[in-house]
């Protein structure tokens, strides 16, 4: 069975957080369990992102609600453009190019600036068709981390960083305004870097670099693999990446650092990620330790037992 949480929390830096981030579920007849998470984190050089960031997610959520309802394909089907049909879903475009910009609409409804929109948006999917191999779908735009831990592994854990070199990254919101995305592309370039970090038992790292097209959604399915079944795969904001380091331990504050801690749960029951990283918040006060960033996080568990195929 998949289970979802989230949970978001301002960074010392700020003085509203603007990340956020929320998850739901679907039990569908076609496809049987669906659970998703989607974090997103609102730019602090543009004006009331932290808004922006709720508008954002909520419209990615209800669209995956209704992707799930009435496309079960999308889903299910490998070569279908999940993001492009999710980015068309969110502007109301999917069918008639000439629908209105509904996300458009609602900033201006409440005398925002489209500016507001100006965050990054990953979304996490799980799909459990009841056979015990699950299928995991992860969805991106902007800069971001996804953390997965798998289970009889002897690489157990392996993180997925996705970086803009030049610290700003290319924001859902640039897609549908083309001056500013030339001017983006101006401004900071065009580099765009995918790392693949996967740490083995020992401890010892092997880290494969890539370069990503910076202007499109990034999209990756990790299909079930018996020998290593997922156990967990979550999506963080960059927040990750900024604990304070005042430490002798090399490790601490470092990316590594903060998604084991994250995601080495003491519990699986309930909101377990938020308690997760409340609890976290509560000890980490205590010790001096804080993340200067806001920070957001969606994670997807997997509470069935190994696959045993030989039954």
């Amino acid at each position: 069975m998949l289970t979802v949480d989230s949970h978001f929390e301002i960074g010392t830096m700020h003085q509203i957080c603007e990340d956020y981030a929320l998850h739901g579920e679907w039990n569908s007849n076609t496809l049987g369990r669906v659970v998703w998470g989607i974090v997103c984190d609102g730019c602090s050089g543009s004006q009331n992102t932290d808004i922006g960031a709720r508008i954002l997610a909520h419209r990615a959520n209800a669209q995956i609600n209704g992707i799930v309802d009435r496309w079960p394909e999308a889903l299910t089907e490998e070569l279908c453009p999940l993001p492009l049909t999710i980015a068309h879903l969110m502007q109301d475009r999917y069918h008639d190019a000439e629908s209105s910009d509904v996300i458009g609409d609602i900033v201006k409804s409440i005398g925002l600036k489209r500016e507001c929109l100006d965050s990054t948006l990953w979304i996490v999917i799980g799909i459990d068709k009841g056979d015990g191999k699950p299928q995991y779908k992860v969805i991106g735009w902007g800069d971001g981390e996804i953390v997965i831990k798998q289970k009889n592994s002897a690489h157990p854990m392996g993180i997925v960083c996705f970086d803009f070199p030049s610290g700003a990254p290319y924001y859902f919101s640039y897609r549908d305004d083309p001056s500013r995305a030339k001017q983006y592309a101006t401004q900071f370039g065009t580099e765009f870097r995918q790392d693949v970090i996967i740490y083995n038992k020992s401890g010892e790292t092997n880290i494969v670099s890539r370069p990503m097209e910076y202007d499109k959604p990034v999209y990756i399915t990790y299909s079930y693999d018996q020998l290593s079944p997922i156990e967990s795969i979550s999506v963080f904001t960059d927040g990750v990446k900024t604990y304070n380091c005042n430490n002798d331990d090399p490790c601490y504050g470092s990316l590594e650092w903060g998604s084991r801690r994250l995601t080495d749960l003491q519990s699986t029951e309930g909101v377990f990620l938020q308690r997760r990283m409340k609890a976290l918040s509560r000890r980490d006060a205590k010790n001096g330790i804080k993340h200067h960033d806001d920070l957001g996080g969606a994670m997807i568990l997997n509470l069935e037992k190994t696959v045993d195929e030989s039954r």
